[in-house]
């Protein structure tokens, strides 16, 4: 998988701990069936950019605030 995500084939993993990363099943679902589907790496590539845009949008989102972050307390 390293190469496939040098090369923008595949997403970049998720930090698990200090020595572990994984990869969201729902990304690799789908470049899977991309790939089974036959697209080419060029159309790959864009996927990869949308799963990793959407990835971070989530990021940003209030629900990934409110689930990672707990309001300060005063």
């Amino acid at each position: 998988h390293y190469l496939d995500i040098q090369q923008g084939l595949f997403t970049k993993p998720v930090s698990l701990g200090r020595r572990a990363v994984g990869w969201p099943e729902s990304e690799v679902d789908t470049i899977n069936a991309a790939r089974i589907a036959g697209l080419s790496d060029d159309e790959i590539s864009e996927l990869v950019k949308t799963l990793e845009a959407e990835r971070q949008n989530w990021k940003d989102s209030a629900g990934y605030q409110n689930l990672f972050c707990p309001p300060a307390q005063d």
